[in-house]
């Protein structure tokens, strides 16, 4: 029987206290980069992968330097107080963020940390999609961010280098990076919560060996050029604590994008 996922949630008290989370800004060069949305309408840039696959070239470190200014960390907290952290991404200029539906799920209020920052900001909910795990928030007030862009995972192959970032388990002092390979494509698992509560099955993931911790779930998962090919999702457990190493899932950018565009015409009052 193949070993359980475990989808990640991790809980805080609405009272604890939650320093330095965010990393610095990046610098000009990052903003030359991504460059600015200017309508609501944007949505994050779509990059051919033709150029991009089995490039090597590129340290971690640059990899990371394009991508994390869009990298946000999702607060959660419910009617009994009880607040949940996740890892977001920006889509849009206007403040579009796509993150999991298993945290936000339930929840009275959600706020959103750009990084960088230490200010949570008001975030709304626009859809959600218990299938595949995703809700798209929407920042209060929010124009010209920074957004990630998206190459095609259907050129992506098993071997291609790439790099995890997310806010692991509330640990201070900025993102957790984690790199390693397209480990197999293809994949259908069940998750769960870490406690082994409720489950869900995804279906056509990604399997990475870069590691993937609580706290790490819809961060990007990038390719050597810094452009998203998967949305982090969950890592392989033995038994209920002891996480088995170097498999993990990322739901793909060619699913995430159609998900996307499905999610930003709903409305939730």
């Amino acid at each position: 029987m193949p070993a359980p996922l475990r989808r990640h949630k991790f809980p805080f008290p609405t009272g604890a206290v939650v320093a330095g989370l965010i990393g610095g800004l990046a610098g000009a060069g990052m903003v030359r980069e991504f460059g600015e949305a200017s309508s609501a309408s944007q949505t994050a840039n779509r990059v051919s992968a033709v150029s991009l696959v089995g490039e090597t070239s590129n340290p971690t470190a640059v990899v990371v330097s394009k991508v994390e200014p869009a990298v946000v960390l999702v607060k959660a907290t419910d009617s009994s107080q009880t607040a949940d952290e996740s890892t977001g991404m920006i889509i849009t200029g206007s403040g579009e963020v796509i993150t999991n539906n298993h945290v936000i799920a339930g929840a009275t209020t959600v706020s959103v940390t750009l990084n960088g920052s230490t200010t949570p900001l008001t975030a709304t909910v626009i859809g959600t999609d218990a299938t595949d795990d995703a809700a798209l928030l929407q920042i209060a007030g929010a124009r010209n961010l920074l957004t990630v862009t998206f190459a095609d995972s259907d050129n992506m192959s098993i071997g291609d280098r790439v790099v995890a970032i997310g806010y692991a388990i509330g640990l201070t002092g900025g993102l957790t990076v984690t790199h390693g390979i397209i480990s197999a494509e293809g994949r259908t698992i069940t998750a769960s919560d870490t406690g082994g509560g409720s489950s869900e099955t995804l279906t056509g993931l990604l399997q990475t060996d870069a590691a993937i911790s609580s706290g790490d779930s819809r961060g990007p998962l990038v390719n050597t050029s810094g452009y998203v090919v998967g949305m982090d999702s969950a890592s392989a457990a033995l038994g209920s604590a002891s996480t088995a190493q170097n498999i993990g899932s990322a739901i793909p950018s060619a699913t995430l994008e159609s998900v996307i565009a499905r999610l930003q015409k709903e409305t939730i009052t």
